[in-house]
């Protein structure tokens, strides 16, 4: 079952949000290639994902805590700034990661074992011990000060790690992927442009659907000599894991493209 609700969620949820990574794409790449963007685009991208992908069928260990890294970056969104832009995005990045390594030590291990093989644990070892020491600390700092000056974003905060203390690692994730993770990417899309939600989502689907496609694919290579649940975890992770590169890239360097664009 809660393989089934992370596949569902994540697949039919969480990717709309990465599927408007061609309009960064157009942003960044017309003022070079005019017209011919999609295509310099569709090579980038889909180059940077096979190369995720590859280095996870060959280094397992590497892939995943390089995924590990690039989710406690994406995830950590912060309203900050100087030393305490660190620190937030530390704390919140790393609550969705290593709260659930503390809280349920024997799923992490065993989900960990079946994404990157008897190394896995490792791994899970390494969040329960020095980034744990580190995070716990910095979670407590960032929750103390934004309860005075950002209460709302500090609530948050609290209830997401206790949902990722209470709940299982396959179905916390999956909450917080699908219901504040690619809702918020969404939201923040339309106040941008001002886009309806449905206009968004006809947007987002083509390459939606691609990725969703590029999933089953993987998929029937991975369920050979696995069981169903452990191919479709390992399906799910290194997919997201082969989004997130470029997705990352892209909205980085669209992001930096638009401040050139701001100063005078």
């Amino acid at each position: 079952m809660q393989v089934a609700v992370l596949v569902a969620g994540v697949v039919l949820v969480g990717t709309p949000h990465g599927g408007l990574d061609h309009r960064a794409g157009r942003e960044v790449l017309t003022p070079s290639f005019g017209a011919a963007w999609p295509l310099p685009f569709a090579g980038a991208y889909i180059g940077a994902a096979a190369a995720m992908v590859a280095l996870w069928c060959a280094l397992p260990v590497v892939g995943l805590a390089l995924f590990l890294a690039l989710s406690w970056a994406h995830f950590g969104e912060a309203n900050s700034h100087g030393a305490w832009l660190v620190v937030e995005r530390f704390a919140r990045g790393g609550i969705p990661i290593v709260a659930p390594a503390l809280a349920h030590p024997g799923d992490i291990d065993m989900i960990f074992g079946w994404m990157a093989g008897t190394d896995g644990a490792a791994l899970a070892t390494i969040l329960r011990g020095p980034a744990a020491w580190a995070w716990v600390p910095a979670l407590v700092a960032y929750l103390t000060r934004t309860a005075l000056t950002r209460a709302s974003a500090s609530l948050e905060s609290a209830a997401l790690t206790a949902v990722a203390v209470a709940l299982s690692p396959l179905l916390s994730f999956t909450l917080f992927f699908c219901l504040v993770h690619a809702p918020r990417a969404m939201i923040e899309a339309g106040r941008e442009t001002g886009e309806s939600p449905l206009h968004l989502l006809r947007n987002a689907a083509p390459l939606s659907f691609a990725a969703a496609a590029m999933a089953a694919a993987g998929y029937t290579l991975l369920v050979d000599g696995a069981t169903p649940e452990v191919a479709a975890v390992r399906t799910v992770f290194i997919w997201l894991a082969a989004l997130t590169v470029p997705h990352m890239l892209l909205t980085s360097i669209a992001a930096r493209a638009r401040q050139g664009r701001r100063r005078p």
